[in-house]
């Protein structure tokens, strides 16, 4: 039997946008659950995924109400990642895995003097723990892997790849949830247009095709259960 794609596009110019004090610049929300204060919303168990700059010598603080796998990936600066238990320095080409707890805090700083910061944080509702780091160096027209089998409830697996205009790529996913995020540029996912900051939800098993419409496009997959 042959299971249709259950798809929806999640465009930028519709996410959440808030600002803080001018310390944290901007934020952009595409799914937002577990949070103290925001409405329930959320696919599979992802949870948060947001898209912030921030401003130099500030912080932001994250909090949840339940236990959280947190994925973190500069893209622009140097970033510093702490919780009570552990503490990582993150740059560009470099993602951070980290969990924590409800009710405790995750700090990511800025300690650039004079410049800003930007990156992108993925929240995952799962009580299995997950911690580390990867570095990664970007090659035109193929996925990486960053992390995979993360754990069996929460995220699973990261992908990222950039692509040359007009060069074709598919995606298997190995999960029933799947999460496409265009980091740059602009790609058509299983016949969906997105542009930078868009976002794709995915049910299904079937390979999800895809397209870069831009030169030095770039693509991150998230799998989840």
């Amino acid at each position: 039997m042959v299971v249709k794609q259950d798809k929806r596009i999640v465009l930028s110019e519709n996410r959440k946008q808030e600002f803080l004090d001018g310390k944290i610049l901007s934020r952009y929300s595409i799914v937002y659950q577990a949070v103290s204060g925001h409405p329930t919303r959320h696919f599979g168990s992802l949870h948060l995924l947001s898209e912030t700059t921030l401003g130099s010598r500030s912080k932001e603080q994250l909090a949840f109400d339940v236990d959280m796998q947190l994925l973190i990936i500069p893209l622009i600066g140097r970033i510093q990642i702490h919780n009570a238990t552990k503490q990582h320095v993150a740059d560009v080409e470099e993602a951070v895995l980290i969990s924590i707890e409800p009710g405790e805090e995750c700090t990511i700083f800025n300690d650039f003097e004079n410049s800003e910061v930007h990156y992108m944080t993925a929240g995952f509702a799962s009580h299995e723990p997950a911690d580390g780091i990867a570095r990664f160096s970007l090659v035109p027209d193929k996925l990486l892997t960053l992390f995979d089998d993360v754990s069996l409830r929460g995220l699973m697996k990261v992908s990222i790849g950039q692509w040359k205009g007009r060069s074709e790529g598919e995606f298997i996913p190995s999960t029933p949830n799947t999460f496409a995020w265009v980091v740059q540029g602009a790609f058509e996912i299983a016949n969906c247009l997105l542009q930078k900051a868009d976002g794709l939800a995915v049910r299904g098993s079937e390979k999800i095709e895809f397209e870069a419409l831009s030169n030095e496009a770039i693509i991150i997959f998230v799998e989840m259960v």
